[in-house]
């Protein structure tokens, strides 16, 4: 009894996977853009002292470029120069008083601060807006370092 097997194995062709001529069109994910949760109690901390600054050097250069023609008047010079040697206290105070009136911070604040935080900040805009700053002008014995407590603590409360 013989049995017929052949020798070579049956020829199969190799399944063609790889095409080089199809493009991936896999992206990475985006990157999360960097978020701080409770930005303005963070800013409040001197631990993030060079946060601070930066963001309102950038405020001060974009009220340059949007009010005066990219040049930088003697008072933002004067307050940048301020910004850069004052107290935490002072630096916070400016801060806030710019970030009542400056557009471009109010949306660097806003990117900065996590989604869940977003009604929080936007009620303590419209509480900086209505009360804080409007007090510490209008009444005297509101000073810096009254003006910056009271802007924690809204920030807490709202």
């Amino acid at each position: 009894m013989s049995l017929n097997i052949p020798f070579e194995p049956l020829s199969t062709s190799m399944p063609n996977t790889c095409n080089t001529h199809i493009v991936s069109k896999f992206k990475p994910p985006p990157k999360p853009r960097a978020q701080i949760p409770n930005v303005i109690a963070q800013l409040m901390m001197p631990y993030h002292a060079d946060l601070l600054t930066r963001l309102v050097n950038e405020s001060i250069a974009n009220i340059a470029n949007v009010f005066f023609d990219e040049k930088m008047p003697t008072e933002l010079a004067l307050l940048q120069t301020t910004m850069n040697k004052a107290s935490h206290n002072t630096r916070l105070a400016i801060f806030f008083l710019l970030l009542n009136v400056n557009q471009h911070l109010k949306s660097r604040i806003q990117q900065l601060e996590i989604e869940k935080n977003q009604r929080k900040l936007e009620r303590f805009l419209i509480d900086l807006k209505r009360v804080l700053v409007v007090q510490f002008f209008v009444n005297e014995g509101v000073n810096v370092q009254a003006f910056v407590r009271q802007c924690e603590e809204n920030w807490v409360l709202a």
